[in-house]
């Protein structure tokens, strides 16, 4: 019995003044390491990925809107038996896109197409777990020869550095292997984090709170003063409900209202509080029982 492969696409290869391919392929002989070879199979689906629209143009370097959209294709899927080296050819592509000459930006005289670096270099390596990306990161960090590290400064490992200047705690990523960790420890790793998160928000809060008084001016309400609008975040902060409940009684306790104190315990919304507020409210209505004699 013969079977015949379901195709989504031709298994042809486009003219090769209609696809950029020829130019990453290019730059890949003297950028990648000295033993790195594509299969024959690999550079035709390499063809039809960087096939180029029947009316491409260059990209235009002051124009987002014309990056990347010179090609045929904005999506597609490789499905090949283990072994064929799925992972090793998507992270030559993730090394294309990263530094690579894998955008338009012109013709040549023959019409063949000329390729040069993105404008903007992101690309994006997705998994279900953090162990899934294991064999396609450990091909790209060794992808590069040593020249071309030096000739773009590529930073192996760089990600990790990334994460510290946002201080962002350890548990916030997927994969982290801390676990039973108090609630204070937690809190603990969290305080820089907060601090910077705090920054933010006093920042978009003044922003928001000057939107609120210009709709409320084109409303037709007038001027409202400053202090009359104001932007109020939930707190999200790591703390236990026990944490939450002595603070929020300790605030009461110096004449913070219920309303005001409730706004500490995390996960409360607006609409909880005033089912809470309420419900107090009409507990202090009802009418106490008298005390028994003694």
């Amino acid at each position: 019995m013969h079977y015949e492969p379901i195709r989504t696409v031709l298994d042809d290869v486009p003219h090769p003044h209609r696809t950029l391919a020829g130019e990453p392929l290019r730059w890949s002989a003297h950028t990648f390491r000295p033993d790195w070879k594509y299969t024959p199979e690999q550079c035709r689906i390499l063809a039809r990925w960087y096939e180029l629209r029947d009316d491409a143009v260059p990209e235009d370097p002051n124009d987002p809107e014309t990056w990347g959209r010179s090609f045929r294709w904005e999506s597609g899927t490789l499905r090949r038996l283990k072994g064929w080296g799925k992972d090793p050819a998507m992270a030559s592509v993730c090394a294309m896109e990263f530094v690579g000459p894998c955008r338009l930006v012109g013709f040549r005289a023959d019409g063949s197409p000329i390729g040069g670096p993105p404008q903007e270099a992101w690309v994006q390596i997705f998994a279900t777990a953090a162990g899934q990306n294991v064999n396609t990161m450990s091909a790209l960090s060794t992808i590069f020869s040593q020249a071309a590290i030096d000739r773009y400064a590529i930073k192996l490992g760089q990600e990790t550095e990334i994460m510290g200047l946002a201080d962002v705690p350890p548990h916030y990523l997927a994969g982290s292997n801390l676990v039973n960790l108090s609630a204070d420890a937690l809190a603990a790793a969290e305080t820089s984090f907060k601090r910077f998160l705090s920054t933010l928000q006093d920042s978009l809060g003044e922003s928001w709170e000057s939107v609120f008084r210009l709709c409320a001016l084109v409303a037709g309400q007038g001027e409202i003063e400053q202090d009359e609008s104001q932007v109020e975040w939930a707190e999200k902060a790591t703390r236990s409900l026990a944490q939450a409940a002595d603070a929020m009684v300790k605030l009461m306790q110096q004449g913070v209202p219920l309303s005001v104190a409730l706004r500490k315990v995390p996960g409360f919304s607006q609409a909880d509080i005033d089912e809470v507020v309420k419900a107090a409210e009409e507990a202090a209505r009802m009418p106490r029982p008298p005390k028994p004699r003694p």
